[in-house]
């Protein structure tokens, strides 16, 4: 056994997640590497890891210590005793070893997030858009709707342009990065399947997403994720859905806050996670909100709530994301695509909605205004022409809307609308907005 002589040179510790790599030599071509796995602190209080030990100088790299448990502000001194009888280093380096380890990591632990001084700071620019209109990059988006009319399907192909750099024409743009999805409602058949035909859709040797099957909630299952997003350098993440992320209980508001706290702690400043979260609405309609806590609407930075058509007797549906709530900027107009099935083939391309069923989905007065600006069938457009406005009646009809009284008051509240009389004695709104 070698005599230890006192001296050690500093390690390089590199962080991964909750992974630590602690490293004496060169990076490429180590003597001995430390890995300590799932660094978190116990109830009692106490900071513990799984611990793995390389010795390239004696052993060639074989591990001297497989995967254990180490309490980092206590002495381990079974290991030790266990290293010293195994390895051609003295168990007075191993401890010196230890301890060094220990104070590193530890500083590093116990520092936190640093205290910034905002006058000491450049201004920042605004973050890009990671998806136009959806998703600003390192904030956490929300998309909500009833079941079964498309919102992992949708959610799936915007996670798919993601991860290849391809976006909707005429819709949004995406900048490229890898796409992990958590899956608590499906398997990986089902997300293989669609995956593969949304692929097949976009072409061009695309790939498909990165995929997790999960069970526990989110905030439980922090630590692993930590470590599989920086080792697969995912750049976005889709959870389907919110209800089984947050533990089954999304009208709680603690269970609901723990979601968030945990999306929170998944991505930094130097690593921005951009995530969108897909939830439900109750069985007697959305009134604008995903079912749930309050919360589920004042934490996402972005949150739309998506429609659907009515059921038409071809191979797509039709579908509209509406923007109900944002922290960043204005309300956008709504986005709307036609999803066509083929065999073995999803495609997604964007649709005027104006000229869509899907428009009434959007509130009385923009129904109107897109009647006005190109919506129109011949008919009305042709009364246009001729009288210059549209009665409450036709409005009516033509948006489906039978309450013509709340039509007349929605229109007369509206400072692009005007009623005026025709020469047959007749009152017509005359829309100004152009």
């Amino acid at each position: 056994m070698n005599d230890y002589d006192g001296g050690l040179s500093t390690p390089e510790i590199i962080k991964v997640g909750t992974r630590y790599e602690v490293i004496w030599g060169d990076i490429d071509s180590p003597d001995m590497k430390w890995t300590l796995d799932r660094v978190e602190t116990s109830r009692g209080g106490d900071p513990n890891c799984e611990i793995q030990i390389e010795d390239f100088m004696n052993f060639g790299g074989a591990y001297l210590l497989s995967p254990m448990k180490w309490t980092l502000n206590r002495s381990p001194r079974s290991i030790i005793t266990e290293l010293g009888d195994v390895s051609e280093r003295s168990k007075e380096e191993w401890k010196q070893r230890f301890l060094q380890v220990a104070k590193m990591v530890l500083e590093i632990e116990r520092a936190g997030e640093p205290v910034l001084d905002l006058n000491d700071r450049t201004s920042p620019e605004q973050p890009p858009e990671m998806v136009t209109g959806l998703c600003y990059q390192g904030t956490p988006s929300l998309i909500f709707g009833d079941g079964g009319i498309g919102k992992s399907l949708i959610g799936l192909s915007i996670a798919t342009g993601v991860h290849n750099g391809h976006g909707v024409e005429n819709s949004f743009g995406v900048i490229q990065g890898n796409a992990l999805v958590l899956d608590y409602e499906t398997s990986w058949e089902e997300t293989y399947r669609r995956s593969r035909d949304i692929v097949n859709g976009l072409g061009n040797g695309s790939r498909m997403v990165y995929y997790r099957y999960c069970s526990a909630p989110l905030y439980q299952d922090v630590e692993s994720l930590k470590n599989q997003i920086a080792d697969l350098d995912i750049k976005f993440l889709l959870i389907d859905s919110a209800g089984p992320a947050c533990g089954g209980e999304p009208e709680n508001a603690n269970s609901t806050l723990k979601f968030f706290n945990a999306l929170r702690s998944l991505t930094d400043s130097e690593q921005p996670l951009t995530t969108l979260t897909l939830a439900h609405v109750t069985k007697v309609g959305s009134n604008g909100n995903p079912f749930g806590s309050v919360y589920w609407t004042n934490m996402p930075r972005n949150t739309f709530e998506l429609k659907k058509a009515p059921n038409t007797d071809g191979n797509y549906m039709e579908i509209a994301l509406h923007h109900r709530k944002t922290n960043v900027g204005k309300l956008l107009d709504p986005k709307a695509f036609r999803v066509t099935y083929e065999p073995s083939l999803i495609s997604v391309e964007n649709i005027d909605i104006k000229k869509s069923s899907l428009s009434r989905g959007e509130s009385i007065p923009k129904q109107v205004i897109n009647l006005y600006t190109g919506g129109a069938d011949a008919d009305i457009v042709a009364i246009l022409e001729q009288d210059g406005g549209l009665t409450t009646k036709e409005i009516g009809q033509a948006i489906h809307y039978d309450k013509l009284d709340s039509l007349q008051t929605s229109l007369s509240r509206h400072d692009d609308f005007k009623s005026f009389t025709d020469e047959s004695g007749q009152a017509r709104w005359r829309y100004e907005g152009f």
